[in-house]
């Protein structure tokens, strides 16, 4: 499969949509909001004051502070805020966020169009193991996958092949308890190890998804569903990943469609009753050919500024296809062979290897120069919209030192009330 149903985006055509991006922190909603403000939306970013460099592009017209950043008070503050009536849609690439909305979807709709699916389709890809159940019900390959009742019950991944993988089954806030960690996908390498890591989550932590280690190649296809028929396909696969094992896309590439990918995805999105932009993440190994679907995102995807940079314009395409529901019609193709970088992770992913050992270092080394090329888009850079760009380096620094500090006085704290 080589061509994508795509859609008539003209900036005219959106020109009369005014559109809040909730919470825009991160290059997800930067993304968003060049996509939108390029095809003639306007563009509305509401964010923690402060925070966020989506705020600094040219294509957003406004910024909406938020009071911290709280899931449900962010919730509050953008239903206050829809009352007013300047704004058409709504969109977040958030999942704690989406969930939150969702609880006041009944209202939002009253004064603005919500870009992204209701409750009852969100929870089938919130929650993973429905995701999984579902797809191996349809026949499509998923890993052997385990959630125990309590974080105790890990008993029966005693006899598993080694390593393991555990994640974070949903981002459910509001089955989330107060004092719960937040964490990333994580590797076991022993069933001991994996013990020891979940008790470390914390005794608030809900159990983890837990799934056999799938080898190979991480490939991802985008869709774009409306009234059950996919509007818009892409695909990708990531070259390096952090960690390296798996983890967050940092380089990637653009690929053809893969007809058995693209149908099976198709196919899950359809049972779901899906309506919106999905990822559905595979992992392909390479000995046997068998790709695993892994999961899906219900939302706007961390990689989704390479499907920008190789023509396949989501956020645009959605919200058109909101405006002009009958104005479906084939696009060209968009362009395989293109690479797109985050340069932040990138180099994070390097002083790990370095660090560990895990990789040759002069190898890890050369392959992260050999990314600086013209060719390779940037997650962050734009040369119609630098300032978010040059921005970003101290946007992390203030970060990482904002969090330094709350450390230090959450441990102030527990000195004096020892």
């Amino acid at each position: 499969m080589t061509c994508n149903i795509g859609l008539d985006k003209s900036a005219a055509g959106l020109s009369g949509a005014r559109v809040l991006i909730v919470h825009g922190t991160g290059h997800i909603d930067l993304a968003i909001a060049r996509s939108l403000g390029r095809a003639g939306a306007k563009v509305i970013v509401g964010s923690p004051a402060g925070t966020g460099f989506a705020r600094y592009s040219r294509y957003v017209s406004a910024v909406l502070p938020f009071p911290d950043h709280d899931p449900q008070a962010i919730a509050a503050a953008t239903l206050a805020y829809l009352r007013n009536g300047r704004v058409t849609h709504v969109i977040s690439p958030d999942e704690a966020l989406i969930a939150r909305l969702n609880e006041h979807r009944a209202e939002i709709e009253r004064y603005a169009v919500p870009l992204f699916p209701p409750t009852q389709a969100f929870h089938e890809c919130l929650y993973k193991d429905r995701t999984l159940r579902r797809a191996a019900r349809l026949g499509i390959p998923v890993p052997r996958t385990y959630v125990p009742s309590t974080l105790d019950h890990l008993e029966p991944c005693r006899h598993w092949t080694y390593p393991l993988v555990f994640k974070p089954n949903h981002r459910d806030p509001s089955q989330r308890h107060p004092a719960a960690g937040d964490y990333l996908a994580a590797y076991a390498a022993t069933f001991e190890d994996l013990c020891r890591q979940v008790a470390a989550l914390g005794p608030h932590a809900a159990p983890p998804m837990i799934q056999e280690f799938a080898p190979g190649e991480g490939i991802g296809v985008e869709v774009l569903m409306r009234a059950g028929e996919p509007l818009l396909i892409f695909q990708h696969r990531r070259l390096r990943e952090k960690p390296h094992t798996g983890g967050i896309s940092v380089l990637c590439e653009s690929m053809p469609l893969s007809e058995n990918l693209v149908a099976d995805s198709v196919r899950l999105l359809k049972d779901m009753n899906w309506d919106g932009v999905a990822m559905v993440e595979f992992r392909r190994d390479p000995a046997t050919g068998i790709s695993k679907l892994l999961e899906v995102n219900g939302r706007f995807w961390g990689s989704l500024p390479l499907a920008l940079h190789a023509g396949a314009d989501f956020p645009a395409a959605l919200l058109h296809s909101h405006l002009h529901p009958l104005g479906a019609r084939q696009n060209e193709p968009y362009r395989a062979g293109v690479r797109c970088r985050s340069l932040a992770h990138d180099t994070a992913a390097l002083a790990e290897i370095l660090r560990t050992g895990a990789q040759p270092r002069f190898a890890a080394f050369r392959q992260y120069l050999a990314a600086f090329h013209p060719a390779v888009g940037a997650y962050v850079w734009a040369w119609d919209d630098p300032l978010p760009s040059l921005l970003h380096p101290w946007q992390r620094l203030r970060g990482l030192i904002d969090f330094r500090s709350s450390q230090a006085t959450n441990s102030v704290r527990e000195v004096k009330s020892c």
